[in-house]
């Protein structure tokens, strides 16, 4: 028992014993009513007050079960739940798949992608934004995606894109929402219709409209690695913009080629923050001209073979500083993560090397390559997920989610999934 919740309901039970007593002693003869009155007042207060307390002890024993079963919390049972839908938790001790198993991982992110938009109702970039940037490039081997997460895009902006309410985009999280749906549906339209929208070219001018003059977007610096700074949001915007089928040669208009060429100046004179956001640079260097020079850019792997791991993966936590996640704001918590300073391979960072490494020219059959893909071979999960370890909190771990869309993509590009119709 509380001990403050023990001596508040004793104060309410002589509080109203004492209100009891006194109406009581109203009914005395008058000469004998202050005497009375105060014996009233105080012998009902305190038997009342040992009454409750009886009561509230006997009921909390009543209450107890002989073998308690604990409550425990959501994450302890399910990384994503929503009605019949139950994603177990995710957890580095979860067992690894004998063998690869490409509907197993569909599944996964079909049904992340579904909970997401239907539980939490927003873009997500580490759930539903992860799932549209990635999961229609790998169409031709595993089918198009379902159009859920699409449409839920833009029925989630429609009532702001190139109208007057669009100024509310422009606070918080909502630039990045922006960035993020528009790099996602610039991939529907790359892999899955192989044409420009027009739906897509509104968010597209929508995002460039909420670009600030520095070049960059606003950023609330949190939930690393994908929301975590202005500049990876900024690699996410070009990615956007050099995806989408014949959108930078159509776009025209003066105002939108100004901002085009703050974005290119943006990312290719200011200083990644981390390495991290560096990887996300060369990648934006493939479908964005200007970003970084052919010799620039093969300076710029040079960092991520160095981290690369003897068992040929790569962890995110070797491509920045604890205080440089979230503006800072996880250092304590990272710092004190046993072995942070050699974690171990993770999907995530596996998966986006590969990819990034991928479009930058590197052969699939390069030794360094192929270690890599060997890793993520042997590393997929029994509920068709590879393990990320969450940056911000020891609870759903949703960079798993991401991580899953990452190795598939990888795979998919040095051609090692096998197709599937479902």
């Amino acid at each position: 028992m509380k001990l403050p919740l023990v001596i508040s309901f004793v104060l309410l039970a002589l509080s109203g014993g004492s209100l009891v007593g006194w109406a009581l002693s109203g009914l005395a003869v008058p000469a004998e009513r202050p005497r009375r009155k105060a014996w009233g007042i105080l012998s009902l207060g305190v038997l009342l007050g040992i009454g409750a307390v009886l009561v509230y002890f006997l009921g909390l024993q009543a209450g107890r079960s002989p073998n308690p079963v604990a409550r425990s919390a959501p994450w302890e049972d399910f990384q994503l739940q929503l009605d019949s839908i139950q994603i177990p938790r995710a957890d580095a001790l979860e067992p690894i798949r004998e063998e690869v198993s490409l509907s197993a991982a569909l599944s996964h992110l079909d049904q992340g992608a579904e909970i997401w938009n239907k539980k939490y109702k927003c873009i997500g970039c580490h759930l539903n934004g992860s799932y549209l940037l990635l999961r229609p490039a790998f169409s031709a081997v595993a089918g198009a995606p379902s159009p859920d997460t699409r449409e839920f895009f833009l029925k989630n902006l429609e009532p702001f894109v190139g109208k007057k309410e669009e100024l509310l985009l422009r606070n918080g999280n909502r630039p990045a929402q922006v960035v993020w749906a528009a790099a996602g549906l610039a991939t529907w339209d790359a892999h899955v219709v192989r044409a420009l929208s027009p739906e897509t070219d509104g968010v597209l001018r929508c995002m460039f409209r909420l670009q600030k003059e520095n070049g960059a977007w606003l950023s609330p610096d949190c939930w690393p690695p994908l929301q975590s700074d202005a500049y990876q949001l900024a690699t996410v915007a070009a990615l956007a913009a050099g995806t989408a089928p014949g959108w930078l040669d159509g776009a025209k208009e003066p105002d939108l080629r100004r901002r085009l060429v703050l974005l290119r100046k943006y990312l290719a004179d200011t200083t990644p923050p981390h390495e991290y956001a560096a990887v996300w640079r060369v990648w934006a260097s493939t479908r964005f001209p200007g970003v970084l020079k052919p010799t620039a850019r093969a300076a710029s792997l040079e960092p991520i073979w160095k981290l690369q791991h003897e068992d040929g993966g790569w962890a995110i936590r070797d491509f920045a500083d604890p205080a440089q996640w979230g503006g800072g704001s996880r250092r304590a918590q990272l710092e004190a993560e046993p072995g942070y300073r050699k974690a171990p391979s993770d999907g995530h960072m596996t998966g986006l090397a590969v990819c990034v490494l991928r479009d930058a020219g590197i052969p699939a059959g390069d030794p360094r390559i192929e270690k890599a893909v060997s890793w993520l071979l042997k590393n997929q999960r029994k509920s068709g997920r590879w393990w990320s370890k969450s940056l911000n909190t020891d609870t759903y771990h949703f960079l798993t989610y991401g991580a899953t869309c990452f190795a598939l993509a990888a795979l998919e590009k040095c051609g090692r999934l096998t197709p599937t119709r479902r």
